[in-house]
Protein backbone atom coordinates (compact mmCIF):
# COMPACT_ATOMS: atom_id res chain seq x y z
CA UNK A 1 0.00 0.00 0.00
CA UNK A 2 1.30 3.45 -0.92
CA UNK A 3 2.21 6.00 1.71
CA UNK A 4 0.52 9.37 1.62
CA UNK A 5 3.06 11.95 0.49
CA UNK A 6 3.54 14.93 2.79
CA UNK A 7 3.03 18.22 1.03
CA UNK A 8 5.43 20.32 3.08
CA UNK A 9 8.33 19.69 5.42
CA UNK A 10 9.18 22.01 8.30
CA UNK A 11 12.15 24.36 7.95
CA UNK A 12 14.51 22.15 9.99
CA UNK A 13 13.73 18.96 8.05
CA UNK A 14 13.93 20.82 4.75
CA UNK A 15 17.35 22.26 5.66
CA UNK A 16 18.68 18.86 6.82
CA UNK A 17 16.95 17.07 3.91
CA UNK A 18 15.36 14.52 6.20
CA UNK A 19 11.86 13.07 6.16
CA UNK A 20 9.32 15.17 8.03
CA UNK A 21 6.00 13.79 9.24
CA UNK A 22 4.57 17.36 9.16
CA UNK A 23 2.85 17.02 12.53
CA UNK A 24 1.71 20.35 13.87
CA UNK A 25 2.56 22.25 15.93
CA UNK A 26 5.81 20.21 16.20
CA UNK A 27 7.02 17.38 13.97
CA UNK A 28 8.72 14.31 15.45
CA UNK A 29 12.24 15.38 14.43
CA UNK A 30 11.93 18.80 16.07
CA UNK A 31 10.24 17.33 19.15
CA UNK A 32 13.13 14.85 19.66
CA UNK A 33 15.65 17.70 19.41
CA UNK A 34 13.57 20.19 21.43
CA UNK A 35 13.55 22.63 18.52
CA UNK A 36 10.98 25.21 17.55
CA UNK A 37 9.19 23.70 14.56
CA UNK A 38 8.21 26.21 11.88
CA UNK A 39 6.70 25.90 8.43
CA UNK A 40 7.13 28.22 5.46
CA UNK A 41 4.14 30.52 5.10
CA UNK A 42 3.51 30.19 1.37
CA UNK A 43 4.20 27.79 -1.40
CA UNK A 44 6.63 28.65 -4.14
CA UNK A 45 4.99 29.73 -7.35
CA UNK A 46 5.38 27.39 -10.25
CA UNK A 47 5.74 28.29 -13.88
CA UNK A 48 7.43 31.06 -15.79
CA UNK A 49 8.09 34.57 -14.57
CA UNK A 50 5.72 37.27 -15.69
CA UNK A 51 6.50 38.42 -19.23
CA UNK A 52 8.67 35.42 -20.10
CA UNK A 53 6.28 33.96 -22.69
CA UNK A 54 5.73 37.36 -24.32
CA UNK A 55 9.48 37.88 -24.55
CA UNK A 56 9.90 34.50 -26.25
CA UNK A 57 7.10 35.29 -28.70
CA UNK A 58 8.79 38.59 -29.65
CA UNK A 59 12.10 36.79 -30.16
CA UNK A 60 10.37 34.22 -32.37
CA UNK A 61 8.74 36.95 -34.46
CA UNK A 62 12.13 38.62 -34.94
CA UNK A 63 13.73 35.33 -35.99
CA UNK A 64 10.91 34.58 -38.43
CA UNK A 65 11.38 38.00 -40.05
CA UNK A 66 15.02 37.10 -40.72
CA UNK A 67 14.07 33.97 -42.65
Amino acid sequence: QRRKRQTQACEYCRQKKIKCNSDKPTCDNCRKRSLVCSYASGQAKRGHRQGYIEKLERRLENMERLI
